[in-house]
């Protein structure tokens, strides 16, 4: 359970938690820390760094706690370039075995998620920022599909009766809609990045047909032959 935390400033205090644990079995079971981990878990598909991300974690949790500005220098995988950013941090979260911050960037003029591992250096100024009063984390996080820099869209999508039966048992957005087929296959309505989306689609390979829209399945197919291209 520790080692999803590894590295971050919690990782003590949930070593201190299954010490904890330890103590609320009655005397006579004996439960050491290894049986624990056998027994409990909680699992955030961890990815294991290349960074030590121990020190950044602990200067934005320190200045999320605090409301103070913090001045970044971050490496954007997707213009391949480094640039320094003045950010209120709002939250600090874990997605996809991933930490991230998110928080209102200043180069950019609107809310912005970073993570962790790409920031070269950081930070804390004296600057004080108030959290705007319509942010909160648990709605903001609740979107999905929203990682990956892109075009806002609505999508349609065939799933066939065998992927349909994994599709039908999860909420993949609050606003979805699922429409249930007769031949056992699904359609489900859903929106965001359009780049989250088209990796998303592509990991359900034949499973998983787009119907809408028209501009998204042309995409789909130019990445589909490429793809070929690289197995001819």
């Amino acid at each position: 359970m520790v080692e999803e935390f590894r590295n971050t400033p919690l990782e003590d205090s949930l070593k201190k938690l299954a010490k904890k644990l330890e103590a609320l079995f009655p005397e006579e079971v004996t439960i050491g820390g290894k049986e624990l981990e056998m027994m409990l878990s909680v699992s955030l598909s961890p990815i294991k760094m290349r960074v030590d991300i121990k020190d950044t974690f602990e200067k934005i949790f320190s200045a999320i706690k605090n409301r103070k500005r913090i001045i970044i220098k971050y490496y954007s995988i997707e213009r391949d370039e480094l640039t320094e950013r003045k950010v209120d941090p709002y939250h600090i979260y874990n997605y996809e075995g991933v930490w991230y911050f998110c928080g209102f960037c200043h180069l950019r003029k609107e809310l912005r998620d970073f993570a962790l591992d790409r920031i070269q250096s950081i930070d804390i100024t004296s600057e004080k920022f108030e959290f705007p009063k319509d942010f909160n984390p648990k709605e903001y996080l609740s979107k999905p599909f929203r990682i990956y820099k892109g075009s806002f869209i609505k999508m349609k999508v065939l799933f066939d009766s065998y992927q349909a039966r994994w599709i039908k048992e999860r909420i993949w957005h609050p606003n979805q809609k699922v429409e249930e087929l007769e031949t056992g296959e699904v359609i489900l309505e859903i929106e965001g990045n359009s780049e989250e989306l088209k990796r998303w689609i592509l990991s359900y390979g034949k499973h998983a047909k787009v119907l809408e829209p028209e501009e998204l399945r042309e995409e789909l197919k130019k990445e589909l032959k490429e793809v070929l291209k690289n197995y001819g």
